[in-house]
C-alpha cells in the first residue's frame, strides 16, 4: 500500500472508532463527508483492502501485446539506432554485433 492510502485508512479507522467525526475527517482528507461515509462502510465490511483501486496490477485496456511491442522496438532500433560499431568490435570481436551499451 502507498503511503497515501495507509493515511486514509488510519483515518477512516478513527471516524469508526469515534475519535473523528465524519466531517473532520472529510477536512483532512479533502473529500466529501459523503465520501467518507462511504468509504467507512467499505472499511468495515472489507478492511484495509477497501482502499485499494480495484485495477491496481492489471495492465491497461490500451495496453499492446507483447508481440507488438517487440515488434516496434525492432522498428525503432533499425531506424533510430545502428548501434556503436566500434564498441561492438572491442567488446565482441565483430564489428556487426549487436552494441551490448544499445539502450534501444
Amino acid at each position: 500500500m502507498s503511503l497515501p492510502e495507509v493515511k486514509k485508512y488510519d483515518i477512516i479507522k478513527k471516524v469508526i472508532s469515534q475519535e473523528l467525526n465524519g466531517s473532520q475527517a472529510a477536512g483532512l482528507l479533502n473529500l466529501t463527508t459523503r465520501h467518507i461515509r462511504r468509504l467507512k462502510k467499505k472499511v468495515d465490511k472489507d478492511g484495509i483492502k477497501a482502499l485499494i483501486h480495484g485495477s491496481r496490477g492489471k495492465p491497461g485496456n490500451r495496453r499492446l501485446p507483447a508481440k507488438e511491442r517487440k515488434r516496434i522496438a525492432g522498428l525503432q532500433m533499425k531506424y533510430q539506432c545502428g548501434g556503436c560499431r566500434a564498441r561492438a568490435l572491442i567488446q565482441k570481436g565483430d564489428y556487426l554485433e549487436e552494441d551490448p551499451h544499445c539502450w534501444l
